[in-house]
């Protein structure tokens, strides 16, 4: 698999695809993305009209992972995204969360506002390496905030962007 180069393709808001559905009938996904919640494939993959999907792939056709953006207001955005399974602990996914959120802050210079479950560990260190700064915390889940100037002035994330390349692919 090529992770150096990724493509991020703008995903039908109806979408049906085999890996989401492997991703989100994973149980170690499921709790890291929901916890206790229950989670209804369904309901994740239908449309909304205040949000965005984008599914991320290698440019040799590998399904990483999907990111979904809901518009909050004018300068507010919140995240939702997963990498596959059989991608944790590889490095990858940050390198596509970085891809992503640069993507977006090309389009629109808005804050991202996502929240992530204390037992998470992974995706915790992940977010705050990118720029993300607790917001608050609860008993079971903690709220991150990126400014998007924070993330364009982070060194980190410019050093990630120097070493790969990806494409947005808007219409699929």
């Amino acid at each position: 698999m090529n992770c150096k180069n990724y493509l991020i393709f703008r995903t039908p808001k109806d979408l049906d695809l085999p890996d989401y559905k492997a991703c989100l009938e994973n149980s170690e996904f499921k709790w890291m993305l929901y916890g206790r919640q229950r989670f209804d494939i369904k309901r994740f993959l239908k449309k909304e009209d205040n949000s965005q999907k984008y599914s991320v792939f290698s440019s040799d056709g590998f399904f990483i992972g999907f990111v979904q953006f809901f518009y909050k207001g004018t300068n507010q955005v919140s995240f939702l995204g997963g990498i596959a399974p059989w991608l944790f602990n590889s490095g990858i996914g940050l390198k596509a969360c970085v891809c992503i959120l640069e993507s977006l802050f090309k389009k629109e210079k808005m804050d991202v506002i996502t929240g992530v479950y204390l037992y998470n560990l992974r995706s915790l260190k992940m977010l705050k390496a990118i720029g993300f700064v607790e917001t608050s915390c609860g008993h079971e889940k903690v709220i991150l905030k990126l400014e998007w100037s924070k993330f364009n002035n982070n060194t980190f994330n410019r050093r990630i962007l120097d070493k790969i390349a990806y494409e947005i692919v808007e219409d699929v």
